[in-house]
C-alpha cells in the first residue's frame, strides 16, 4: 500500500464523522430554507456531477422539486431555455476544488441570467465559493491527488445531510423519518473501518481481477450514478477503457459485448432492479470470471465473487458502495505495479484549461 490515496481513504471515516456533527450545516439549512424552490439546476463535473445524481432523488423526495443535473457545458450551451429562469428555479454549482473553469463559467452566466446560485466546495476561499449567494462548505482537507475519493464521500455526507435538515425546517419530513435518516448517515461512516478490511482481504485473495482489459459497471435507481463514479475512477487509476450502465439497458445490446475476458462489476441495493442484478451476475458467472458485486441489499448474495455492504435504504446504501470502488480503485492498479495517482495525459488539462 504505498499511493498517497490510501491515506485519503483511511481518513474518511474521521472526517466524516466531523461533518456530521458540523453545526454550520442546519444553520445554512435553516437559512436557504426560506428561499422559495421549486426546480433544481444542479451543474457540476466528474465526480462532483456523481454526487448530485446520487443525491437528486433525496431532493426531489424531501424539497418537493424537480432537480435537472448536467455538465456545465450543456448548462451553457446546450439548452437555450434555461437563459429564461422561472420563478422558484435556484442553480447548484459544485466543485471539490472551486477552480473547475467550466463551473465558474456557470455561476457567472447563472448569474448573469437572473438565477440565484448555491455553491458547493472542499475550500472556503475558493472561487467557487465566493460567487454563490449560499455556500455549503464539504471540508475534507487537502486531497492531492487525480481520482478523488475523500472529497467524493464528503460531498455526498455533507449533502446529504444539508437534504434531510432542510426539510427538518420545512417540516417535509417526519421526525421519525429524520432520525432513522440521520442514523444511517452514521452507520455509513461507522461501516467504513469493516469495509476496508473486508475489501483488502478480497482483493488479496482475488488477485487475479486486477487483470482488467476493459471494465463495464452495472447500476441502477440512486447508484446508476455510484456505477458511473466506479466507471470514472477505475478509468482514471487502471488507464483502461470503462463504461457504465442501467441495469435494465443492458439487456438493449450491451449484453452482446460481454466475452470470457471481460471485467463486470455490479451494484446492488434494496430498490427495483435488485432482482434482476442478482439474475444477471449468476448470468455473466457463467461467461467470465472477473464479475464481482458488491452487494448493500436486505439480504446479500452468499459468493465468493461478493463483497456485501450494509443495508441502509434510506440512502441505498451509497457510501458503503462506493467505499468499496475506492479501495478497488488503489488496490487492483497497484497489484500491476501501477502508480493509481500518476498523472495521464496532464498536459491536455492544462490545453484545455480545465482548471482556473
Amino acid at each position: 500500500m504505498k499511493s498517497i490515496m490510501w491515506d485519503y481513504i483511511r481518513q474518511e471515516r474521521k472526517v466524516l464523522q466531523a461533518r456530521l456533527c458540523d453545526e454550520d450545516i442546519p444553520a445554512l439549512a435553516k437559512e436557504f430554507a426560506k428561499t422559495e424552490c421549486k426546480r433544481i439546476l444542479f451543474v457540476a463535473s466528474g465526480s462532483s456531477l456523481n454526487v448530485a445524481n446520487v443525491v437528486s432523488g433525496s431532493m426531489e423526495t424531501y424539497w418537493n422539486v424537480s432537480v435537472i443535473t448536467m455538465a456545465p457545458f450543456t448548462f451553457l450551451h446546450g439548452k437555450p431555455s434555461l437563459q429564461r429562469p422561472q420563478q422558484g428555479d435556484v442553480v447548484f454549482a459544485t466543485s471539490q476544488t472551486g477552480t473547475s473553469r467550466g463551473t465558474l463559467e456557470c455561476i457567472r452566466q447563472a448569474k448573469a441570467w437572473g438565477y440565484p446560485v448555491f455553491t458547493i466546495s472542499a475550500t472556503e476561499d475558493s472561487p467557487v465559493a465566493k460567487e454563490g449567494d449560499w455556500f455549503l462548505n464539504f471540508g475534507c482537507g487537502e486531497e492531492d491527488s487525480n481520482a478523488k475519493t475523500k472529497g467524493y464521500s464528503s460531498n455526498l455526507i455533507v449533502l446529504q445531510r444539508f437534504i434531510i435538515e432542510t426539510a427538518r425546517i420545512k417540516g417535509n419530513i417526519s421526525s421519525e423519518e429524520y432520525e432513522a435518516f440521520t442514523l444511517e448517515l452514521k452507520q455509513s461512516a461507522e461501516s467504513l473501518p469493516q469495509l476496508f478490511d473486508r475489501t483488502v482481504k478480497w482483493v488479496n485473495t482475488h488477485r487475479q481481477f486486477s487483470d482488467v482489459k476493459e471494465l463495464l459497471c452495472i447500476g441502477y435507481g440512486t447508484n446508476m450514478a455510484t456505477a458511473s463514479e466506479a466507471s470514472l475512477k477505475l478509468l482514471e487509476t487502471m488507464s483502461i477503457p470503462s463504461m457504465m450502465i442501467d441495469i435494465e439497458e443492458f439487456s438493449h445490446g450491451h449484453h452482446r459485448a460481454v466475452h470470457p475476458d471481460s471485467t463486470v462489476i455490479l451494484l446492488c441495493s434494496e430498490d427495483v432492479g435488485k432482482e434482476e442484478t442478482k439474475k444477471t451476475f449468476a448470468y455473466l458467472k457463467t461467461i467470465c470470471d472477473n464479475v464481482l458485486i458488491i452487494d448493500g441489499s436486505a439480504d446479500p448474495i452468499k459468493d465468493d465473487h461478493c463483497i456485501p455492504v450494509p443495508y441502509l435504504p434510506y440512502t441505498a446504501s451509497a457510501l458503503p458502495l462506493v467505499y468499496v470502488i475506492q479501495i478497488l480503485s488503489v488496490a487492483l492498479p497497484e497489484l500491476l505495479g501501477k502508480d493509481p495517482n500518476y498523472p495521464y495525459h496532464q498536459e491536455y488539462t492544462e490545453l484545455i484549461q480545465t482548471r482556473v
